[in-house]
């Protein structure tokens, strides 16, 4: 009975494994669809070993263990006298219980799948909350040593410049006549002294003030909206091969997007997409399947850096800015651009031309990676 049912199955189309399982107990048929990758219905016979199972518990209670603890899609029961009398009719019982199969193990797969992406949100949310308490209590910490820090140089100055005013207020002639103070007259062959501060407090020489050579008339800063987000899909859709409708509505979504926010570094632009079809995690599969269309003219690398522009602008022709957006997500050609505007000639060290900057992003951390991007900027922001 065994071997005749499952071949009949196997001309039926499906792929048929007798005895499945590695325990005592074994499905004496498991059946499923060809391109299947798991075993959709369990057959279970009134087979010799069926009948000398010590207890009805576990003659009867064992299609339930199947479908509920071992997640099997469909359980069927095939008895003896019914293969004998109704052959056809019960391949057509089992065919059945096979296609139904599939689709609740499908819809078993999204609640499952639904549930991990639930689970995973709440964690990085929660890691997002943790991380942004622990840089705000790191940004607390360190701001206020900084003010100290430069209230207790501001006051070291000061009283440098008393000290030295005061000593040579010791050694000055006093002009009877005139009733001022006159400096003492230099010597032959001597050379004018030029006064010093305290070893304590020197400073070097200041350097020149640089210019750029675009002035702030020459950019224009511009508002920033960013692209509402839309379902457009789910993860299956993007499996390989991906079908035609599906990159049309890729294709749409880049393009729409680009238009809006470029630009922006492809990977950011991945993100973006792959939201609209419920990816949460772009790997880099993933973003060859996303960005596979993309015109290779958007794509321009300078000083070592690939980000995706809008068609028709060039990184070295733009000239505008947007504030909106974070700074380390921005080419170096548009910060250039905000330091242009903000005309940082006017200031005596980089690190107030940084912090000019930072103020305009709403930002007050100079971390040692935006100060080096900054310094990248501002060499490049020197040479136009």
């Amino acid at each position: 009975m065994r071997d005749d049912l499952a071949e009949r199955l196997r001309r039926e189309g499906f792929e048929v494994s007798c005895e499945y399982g590695l325990s005592e107990f074994t499905v004496d048929l498991a059946v499923r669809h060809r391109d299947s990758e798991r075993w959709e219905c369990a057959v279970l016979l009134d087979s010799r070993r069926w009948a000398d199972m010590p207890t009805v518990a576990d003659r009867e209670m064992t299609p339930g263990l199947l479908g509920g603890m071992m997640r099997w899609g469909s359980v069927e029961r095939v008895w003896l006298p019914e293969w004998h009398a109704h052959p056809d009719e019960v391949v057509q019982k089992i065919t059945t219980a096979v296609r139904s199969a599939a689709a609740v193990l499908a819809a078993r797969d999204r609640e499952f799948e639904n549930a991990r992406r639930i689970a995973e949100e709440r964690l990085v949310a929660d890691r997002e909350r943790e991380a942004a308490r622990l840089a705000a209590e790191a940004a607390a910490e360190a701001e206020e040593p900084e003010e100290i820090e430069s209230v207790e140089w501001a006051e070291a100055d000061d009283i440098a410049v008393e000290q030295y005013i005061d000593e040579h207020r010791e050694h000055e002639p006093v002009d009877t006549e005139a009733g001022a103070a006159q400096p003492p007259a230099s010597q032959p062959g001597s050379t004018p002294e030029s006064p010093v501060r305290s070893a304590a407090v020197a400073e070097p020489a200041p350097t020149p003030r640089p210019a750029p050579v675009r002035g702030p008339e020459h950019v224009r800063q511009v508002g920033f909206t960013r692209v509402a987000d839309e379902v457009l899909g789910t993860k299956e859709d993007l499996v390989a091969p991906v079908s035609p409708e599906v990159r049309a509505r890729i294709d749409t979504r880049l393009r729409k997007v680009v238009a809006a926010e470029a630009p922006m570094t492809p990977d950011e632009l991945a993100r973006r997409v792959g939201t609209c079809f419920d990816v949460r995690r772009v790997s880099s599969k993933m973003r060859e399947v996303l960005l596979a269309d993309l015109p290779a003219q958007w794509l321009h690398t300078t000083h070592g850096e690939e980000f995706v522009w809008p068609d028709g602008v060039q990184p070295e022709n733009l000239d505008t800015f947007r504030t909106e957006r974070a700074l380390t997500d921005l080419p170096l050609e548009e910060i250039v651009n905000v330091m242009i505007d903000s005309d940082l000639a006017r200031f005596d060290s980089d690190e107030e031309r940084y912090r000019h900057v930072l103020d305009r992003f709403g930002m007050k951390r100079l971390t040692a990676g935006v100060q080096e991007r900054l310094a990248q900027a501002w060499t490049l922001a020197r040479s136009r």
